[in-house]
């Protein structure tokens, strides 16, 4: 084998070694960012990497995010049990029309009362969250997505 054809064979060698390196290493960028995005405090973490926020604005931001949900779970556990009622009342002979129209009043106040949480401490987060930062943030929060 000529000098010339060994060369050419380490050097389309060299660069797919590469080509597959970087390959790797964005999947484990991909894969590690997917990860971290399926839990609260890991979608904190990445939007606190992004707005460049401090521990201590990251640990208030997670304590109010727990805390809404926290808030947010006991609604939701007292809609489910007006849901329930209305299941139970809508598969009999003769539902109670009344009954149905307030439980489903009910579970539209409860939904409202969860939208007024979410709003409230929406605000409180954003204030947590330096004045020139926030407009970064709530783009990231309306798109649901962690920028490049």
């Amino acid at each position: 084998m000529k000098k010339s054809s060994r060369k050419i064979i380490f050097i389309a060698l060299a660069v797919s070694l590469t080509f597959n390196l970087f390959f790797i290493l964005g999947y484990l960028k991909t894969r590690m960012t997917l990860e971290k995005i399926q839990t609260v405090r890991g979608r904190i973490d990445l939007v606190s990497e992004k707005l460049a926020l401090s521990q201590s604005q990251k640990e208030k931001i997670t304590d109010l995010t727990l805390e809404l949900r926290e808030k947010q779970a006991g609604l939701k556990n007292s809609r489910r049990e007006t849901i329930d009622l209305f299941w139970a009342e809508i598969v009999k002979d003769r539902p109670d029309f009344a009954a149905i129209k307030d439980r489903m009043a009910a579970t539209g106040a409860d939904g409202k009362a969860s939208r007024n949480l979410e709003i409230k401490y929406l605000w409180k987060i954003l204030q947590v969250i330096p004045p020139g930062k926030r407009e970064a943030a709530v783009k990231i929060i309306r798109e649901k997505t962690i920028p490049e």
